[in-house]
């Protein structure tokens, strides 16, 4: 997930965006501040926000853009859409160390870990987090090339 001080860099970007293609849209620091928070705790990335402008103002005659409008493209899209989704993918996916499903979209796996004796049992979770975070580091550039080389689709259940 985008961290809540990068809302209002996503939402000046978004809004100056937009006021090049509408006169309507105000861009001040109130506005600015009104669609961050709009954008807080949701999945909106820099480039699918931008994208999201370009594809609304490409239909004849829009209303002017709203916060939402950004939301509900940018949650559209698929993890491999940018490097910025796949990166808050990863950050999500790295408090699971059981799931496979980084393995599953990027191809690579995370070495086997097994919390050593000297770990009390009910901290063996948060080891296998904290090893599956360094690894998730040491490898994230080519974790995010492969995420979106394969262009992964998860099964439907």
């Amino acid at each position: 997930m985008t961290h809540p001080e990068n809302m209002i860099d996503i939402a000046s970007r978004v809004l100056e965006e937009a006021r090049y293609l509408d006169d309507r849209i105000r861009l001040d620091s109130g506005t600015i501040g009104a669609w961050a928070r709009c954008f807080t705790g949701q999945k909106v990335y820099p480039t699918e926000a931008l994208e999201a402008v370009h594809l609304y103002y490409r239909r004849p005659d829009p209303y002017p853009i709203k916060p939402g409008d950004i939301i509900a493209h940018c949650e559209a899209q698929p993890v491999w859409s940018s490097a910025e989704h796949v990166n808050g993918f990863l950050d999500q996916w790295a408090n699971f160390p059981y799931a496979t499903v980084i393995q599953d979209y990027s191809g690579m796996a995370a070495p086997d870990s097994v919390a050593p004796d000297t770990v009390p049992r009910d901290e063996h979770r948060d080891y296998l987090v904290s090893q599956l975070r360094a690894w998730i580091s040491a490898n994230r550039a080519d974790l995010v090339e492969a995420i979106i080389r394969r262009r992964h689709r998860a099964v439907e259940q």
